[in-house]
Parts: structure tokens; sequence; C-alpha cells
């Protein structure tokens, strides 16, 4: 996921298949740990849904402070995304 030698799509096929493999064990904790990992080298649309998708998981939680800051990047990111702006 973080080998910034392995190719873009590479590290994004393997994000995909932990995600996956996480999501079907109840393993939310080592979903968002991937996700978050994933951000380091994301391009910025790829920033983008990694933070919306962060925000969402961890709202669903119950944890609003720490979507709420995912919510905030996601707009540093994309000023103009008005879920995202409806959320704050």
């Amino acid at each position: 996921l973080v080998h910034e030698a392995a190719p873009l799509e590479v590290r994004r096929e393997a994000r995909a298949m932990l995600v996956e493999a996480y999501d079907r064990a109840g393993r939310a904790a080592d979903v968002e740990r991937v996700l978050g990992l994933a951000l380091a080298n994301e391009s910025r649309e790829g920033a983008i849904e990694l933070h919306r998708d962060l925000a969402e998981r961890i709202a669903a939680r119950g944890d609003a402070a720490t979507a709420f800051g995912h919510v905030a990047r996601l707009l540093l990111l994309d000023p103009g995304d008005s879920v995202a702006a409806d959320r704050l």
C-alpha cells in the first residue's frame, strides 16, 4: 500500500482487496487503517474519495469528531463538494 516503487494502480488494487476482506470479516478498524495509509500516496481525486469513504465509515460508528476532520480535508481538496459542505 505504501511501497512507492509500486504503481499506483497496483496499490489501489491491493487496497481494494484488503478493504473487501476486512469488511467481510467485520474488521472496521483495519479498514479505516488501510484507507488512512493509502491517503499518503494517493492522487488528489483518490484522496477525495478516500476522505469521503473514511468520513462515512467513521460517522456510521458514531465518531463525529474524527469524521468531521475527514469532511474538512475533503473540502480543502474539493471546495465545491456540496454534499460534504452540507455535512458540516
